[in-house]
């Protein structure tokens, strides 16, 4: 009965979850030209990083794969979705100080800033990149490329990528050069190919 309800409260969790990402980035699409909003939601998602880590970021990953429009070749794109354009500039947002344009720390009760709440990652930097976010997403599909989570991580990849590129190219980035920075895409996907056999079948 206990192992029941268990797993029921875990489903209800994922899927609130679920709900919360795509509502998030289906309102980051529509409001883009408002800085307000866009900001908002932008210090939204790094103060969740900040309690939850990893972990808050690869289950944003399996809730917002589903939604992303990857298709950049389409004159008019799905309205039904969200172009994956909005997902690689929310995350670009995380790696640097996000301002809170509408004071919403103002309605949390408790110390600041806000820190894990798990203490294993008490040690760890505040900050992450989409590098990170790239690493993370190849690891997971190259433990288990063949399961849902994998292909969500792919389409993920597929999101992130390209534009990541065209941004290293036109942008100065802090501490790595554009070369250390392909390198070590290159290792990824190496990594990635040398891991997705199940894919080939």
């Amino acid at each position: 009965m206990l192992h029941n309800n268990s797993k029921i409260f875990s489903q209800q969790m994922d899927t609130s979850s679920s709900c919360l990402h795509s509502c998030s980035l289906t309102i980051f699409e529509f409001e883009i030209d408002s800085l307000s909003v866009t900001g908002s939601v932008e210090f939204a998602v790094k103060e969740f990083y900040l309690l939850h880590r990893k972990p808050f970021v690869l289950q944003m990953f399996g809730a917002l794969a589903a939604l992303l429009d990857t298709d950049d070749q389409s004159q008019f794109g799905d309205p039904t979705r969200v172009p994956s354009k909005c997902l690689f500039r929310l995350l670009l947002s995380l790696e640097t100080p996000t301002p809170d344009p509408l004071h919403i720390t103002e309605l949390i009760h408790g110390s600041q800033p806000l820190r894990p709440l798990d203490f294993c990652y008490h040690d760890d930097s505040d900050e992450i990149t989409v590098l990170d976010c790239i690493s993370m997403c190849v690891c997971v599909v190259a433990y288990a490329s063949d399961s849902l989570r994998g292909q969500q991580m792919l389409t993920i990849l597929e999101a992130v990528l390209p534009p990541y590129l065209i941004h290293i190219q036109t942008n100065k980035t802090e501490g790595k050069t554009e070369r250390d920075i392909i390198n070590h895409i290159a290792v990824a996907i190496r990594t990635l190919v040398n891991n997705c056999e199940p894919l080939a079948k």
